[in-house]
């Protein structure tokens, strides 16, 4: 249970962009960082982003150059485990992959080129919804592909004058979740509050992200917040109900809730300039025998990243012209 929301109409920004993953706490993942990783093409992609330790995808990442995409499950029961034709289906967080590795090197392809090889090859995966966009001159460009509606070709996003808002989470982009609107709403309220500085506006998006609006006690609660405080697995066939202590022996429970909010902005200048922002929200204890702790807004549990988004060629070690981004903490 993941949500995005996102504005492409901002004076300031041509991004403002803010996630939650929402995850089985005890899933292996490893934080943000830039990280090299071998591609599904055979080349070397370099990448900000965490990093599924399971099936070595990622839901969220960025590249030097600006390409991003944003990776949420379609909610399913029971979920499917094989494609249309009897095949394994593929990881998802490879389609994040894919899109980035496609805006690297010296000639990178064209974005509605590769949203159509991504819509081509739906059909090898679970039900998803994919957000990509890459940034082009002052402006950033947006497409989303998705395997749970019917259509013909991916959608090419519209860039709006009209300071409009966006939001997806685990339903289609076009039938959203409850929480969608409230996000809208919050954010809006953001964008319309004067700022002097990026990391005003920062904390104000991570405190939308971090809102309850609702207690979970069914699966379907999940749709009423943008915040999912830690809750365990369902214990029957249909999943909508929650488990209870005695259903889970202690250690064994297996809690899920918001892991990490990020916050991704890219300037409107040339050129532009890029800041990502991560924060862990819940972990579980070392010892596995007690509940999740809420974790601060300290910095140790946090990655900031900052660097000038290049379109020029990278080196071997993935390194821009315009130098190393800067990594500012964390």
């Amino acid at each position: 249970m993941c949500v995005v929301y996102w504005t492409t109409d901002d004076p300031e920004y041509s991004l403002i962009l803010a996630s939650n993953r929402d995850e089985f706490l005890a899933r292996p993942a490893s934080p943000a960082q830039w990280r090299t990783v071998h591609g599904r093409s055979g080349n070397d992609l370099t990448m900000l982003g965490g990093l599924d330790s399971l099936a070595g995808g990622t839901w969220l990442g960025v590249t030097r150059t600006g390409a991003f995409a944003v990776l949420t499950n379609v909610t399913e029961h029971p979920r499917p485990e094989m494609d249309e034709q009897g095949r394994p289906l593929c990881s998802r967080g490879e389609l994040v992959m894919a899109w980035m590795e496609a805006h690297q090197g010296p000639r990178p392809r064209d974005g509605a080129d590769v949203l159509q090889d991504l819509f081509r090859v739906r059909q090898r995966y679970a039900g998803f919804n994919l957000l990509a966009g890459c940034v082009q001159g002052t402006e950033v460009r947006m497409g989303y592909v998705t395997n749970r509606v019917e259509a013909t070709e991916p959608d090419i996003l519209a860039v709006s004058g009209s300071g409009e808002v966006y939001g997806l989470s685990n339903s289609t982009l076009h039938t959203p979740w409850p929480k969608i609107a409230y996000g809208k709403s919050a954010l809006q309220h953001v964008l319309s509050e004067p700022r002097t500085t990026p990391d005003e506006l920062i904390e104000r998006l991570f405190g939308v992200m971090s809102e309850s609006q609702r207690t979970i006690h069914v699966m379907d609660d999940m749709q009423h917040t943008v915040h999912v405080s830690p809750c365990r697995l369902p214990s029957n066939v249909e999943g909508t109900r929650l488990a209870t202590a005695d259903e889970l022996p202690a250690g064994h429970r297996s809690w899920y809730g918001t892991r990490t909010s990020t916050v991704l902005l890219i300037s409107r200048t040339a050129p532009a300039r890029a800041l990502f922002v991560e924060r862990d929200t819940y972990a579980l204890p070392h010892d596995g025998q007690r509940a999740p702790v809420r974790l601060g807004s300290c910095k140790e549990h946090e990655r900031r990243y900052e660097w000038v988004v290049t379109t020029g060629q990278c080196d071997k070690h993935g390194e821009s012209p315009r130098g190393r981004p800067e990594k500012c903490c964390g």
